[in-house]
């Protein structure tokens, strides 16, 4: 996979995945006191993982069935009741699977049009270039 062009990528993604990069590093972080923590440690940290690459312009093709795995399986999990979030772990859970589902969208998105860059043909301004 080749990096975007980042006069193409906007460099709003790039804060986006900064932001989100850390985000999900804490959030792993805070799972070590869980008695599942490996579990989460996994999650949180292949989508911070995946933010990094994203961070770098090279997204990655495994975003596309990180998204669809955590929001099938936040659908699968979801508590009984959602107004007691605070108190419930399945519901955290359910939301921090929503949260990554969400993110892990966006960055399959980009791997999407990352894709499609590459196989756009070239525009007529890079083809004079390339014929001078």
């Amino acid at each position: 996979m080749r990096p975007l062009d980042s006069a193409k990528g906007p460099k709003i993604l790039k804060v986006l995945c900064t932001v989100f990069a850390l985000i999900f590093i804490a959030f792993a972080a805070l799972q070590w006191n869980d008695p599942d923590r490996w579990i989460w440690i996994a999650v949180y940290g292949a989508t911070a993982a995946l933010s990094l690459l994203g961070l770098v312009g090279r997204f990655n093709v495994l975003a596309v069935p990180a998204a669809v795995g955590a929001l099938v399986w936040a659908g699968m999990i979801r508590p009984e009741s959602l107004g007691h979030w605070i108190d419930d772990e399945v519901a955290r859970e359910m939301f921090g699977l929503l949260i990554c589902g969400a993110w892990l969208t966006v960055l399959a998105a980009a791997w999407l049009a990352s894709v499609g860059d590459r196989r756009s043909p070239p525009s007529p301004e890079e083809t004079a270039s390339l014929n001078a």
